[in-house]
């Protein structure tokens, strides 16, 4: 007859094998002994190797809260690849992992340096975290289901910045000010100092002369100091409802909310003495 089938369980006769010049040859001998030529089929692809992934790799994006993990495949068919991700170093693969593209998902072709890249700040927002992991499982077309590889401990940091207890107040005897505010972050940030003359409900006030822990590479800590010139930036005034406020951003542009002082008060105004003048009439 036509179309005769054999089934042959590559896996117990072949296992752990990987081949794309397979060939079968078949010879049939019938019950006089009869024996045809030997008929051999094309190449043919044998699969009962599990496929391997290595050098698999995790950092945060600089600047972002994008993760990007690298990772080498090797098999002879595509594969489907699976992520998971931990927040314990490993003891756990329960974070969500659901914002992600590049290198995952089905028909993976082998090769390496596949990247895949993860929306850290969308699927674990608000979090700081020095011992994350990713691990990867890699499944080909032939459900030959290869091991988790894991990547070593990688910084995540979706969380912004903290300032806490903003004090602002002008120096006895001199123009200038000093505003003191505590910092908690996981390394040095951005900070942006704003002043206002109405109580917050503007910000134009001039910062040109500020110095100290504004601007870049601030690094966390209690008590950090800004030092303000009010009389080179705001001369001759004289104001109790003074404002400032603080923002941080971190190097993953993870930036606060504004964190103001209480009102306090200005005297950039030098006093100006009363002049009296006596007008006398006099004799023409």
């Amino acid at each position: 007859g036509t179309v005769k089938t054999i089934t042959w369980n590559a896996l117990a006769d072949f296992g752990n094998q990987e081949n794309s010049s397979m060939k079968a040859r078949l010879v049939a001998t019938d019950s006089f002994g009869n024996q045809s030529i030997p008929v051999s089929s094309a190449n043919f692809i044998a699969d009962t190797k599990v496929p391997l992934i290595a050098n698999v790799l995790a950092v945060q994006n600089s600047g972002n809260n994008y993760v990007t993990i690298s990772y080498d495949l090797s098999d002879v068919s595509t594969s489907s690849v699976a992520l998971a991700v931990s927040a314990d170093g490993g003891s756990t693969w329960n974070v969500t992992s659901t914002n992600v593209s590049g290198a995952v998902g089905g028909n993976i072709s082998a090769g390496t340096g596949k990247t895949i890249t993860w929306n850290a700040g969308s699927d674990f927002p608000g979090q700081q975290i020095a011992n994350m992991r990713v691990r990867l499982q890699a499944t080909d077309v032939y459900n030959n289901i290869g091991n988790n590889v894991e990547s070593a401990d990688f910084a995540l940091d979706t969380k912004t910045p903290l300032i806490t207890n903003v004090y602002a107040a002008q120096i006895l005897n001199s123009d200038n000010f000093s505003f003191t505010y505590d910092l908690f972050d996981s390394g040095a940030v951005i900070v942006n100092l704003d002043i206002s003359s109405d109580g917050g409900s503007t910000w134009n006030v001039a910062t040109s002369s500020a110095t100290g822990a504004v601007g870049s590479g601030v690094t966390p800590g209690f008590g950090k100091t800004i030092s303000w010139n009010g009389n080179a930036d705001f001369t001759n005034h004289q104001n109790d409802n003074m404002k400032v406020r603080v923002r941080a951003t971190d190097s993953f542009n993870n930036t606060s909310i504004n964190f103001e002082s209480a009102v306090f008060v200005l005297d950039t105004l030098a006093p100006a003495p009363a002049i009296v003048t006596d007008l006398q009439t006099q004799p023409v």
